[in-house]
């Protein structure tokens, strides 16, 4: 990076600023490395039929769920569903791929080809997205 000082401060503060910048960034990465490796168990038997994705807080099934527990449970997959189709088409990609089909960043990463903080943060976005859309309803 020396090739890149330009003069306009001193030698120290440059190399100061870069040490700080790659330190940055190597924490940033195993963040997101970290995160990649996350499992979600997840149920998505009562949502197959709706085809989304399902976010664990939904999905948390009491295996002996009494009627108006089904109901209610069926009514926010529904809410969810409708809700994902006013997002854009890279969120509902992205969020079908995490949840509903439980890939790791990784593996989305290499299917959509896209570098591993930008699925991350485009999860994010789409996550917070999604939670006002259910909100307002």
């Amino acid at each position: 990076a020396l090739p890149g000082f330009r003069g306009e401060s001193n030698l120290q503060t440059f190399l100061l600023r870069l040490a700080r910048n790659k330190c940055v960034s190597h924490l940033r990465k195993t963040t997101a490395r970290k995160r990649g490796r996350e499992t979600v168990t997840v149920s998505i038997d009562d949502a197959a039929r709706g085809d989304g994705p399902l976010p664990p807080r939904i999905l948390a099934v009491d295996p002996t769920p009494r009627p108006d527990e089904a109901l209610l449970r069926q009514e926010e997959v529904h809410r969810l569903l409708g809700c994902m189709t006013e997002l854009s088409s890279d969120c509902q990609t992205v969020l079908r791929l995490r949840y509903a089909q439980d890939m790791a960043y990784d593996d989305i990463c290499r299917h959509l080809g896209l570098p591993l903080g930008t699925v991350c943060s485009r999860l994010k976005r789409c996550i917070d997205r999604l939670r006002i859309l259910m909100d307002r309803e």
